[in-house]
């Protein structure tokens, strides 16, 4: 019974590391979230990202400026809260 998929993502019980997770290791599961920003892997369109497409990530700085979203006043605007940004 090795063969049997018990998860159902593709992938023969005795070649799939975790016989019971339909995301590991098939990438081709639709509703799989990767990057745990979630957004279900058919409709994310980088499901590797988990800023991209969600906006509710804390950790994201969206505004490259160093400062996670959760700490940053204004997580879209470069020079806040830091004013030394380089490319300013």
């Amino acid at each position: 019974m090795a063969a049997c998929d018990a998860d159902g993502d593709g992938t023969p019980g005795d070649t799939d590391p975790d016989n019971y997770n339909p995301c590991t290791p098939s990438i081709a599961v639709a509703a799989c979230d990767f990057d745990n920003d979630g957004t279900p892997g058919d409709v994310d369109p980088d499901n590797n990202d988990p800023c991209t497409p969600s906006i509710t990530v804390a950790a994201c700085d969206f505004d490259n400026d160093g400062a996670p979203g959760d700490t940053d006043p204004n997580n879209n605007d470069p020079c806040v809260p830091s004013a030394v940004v380089a490319a300013m």
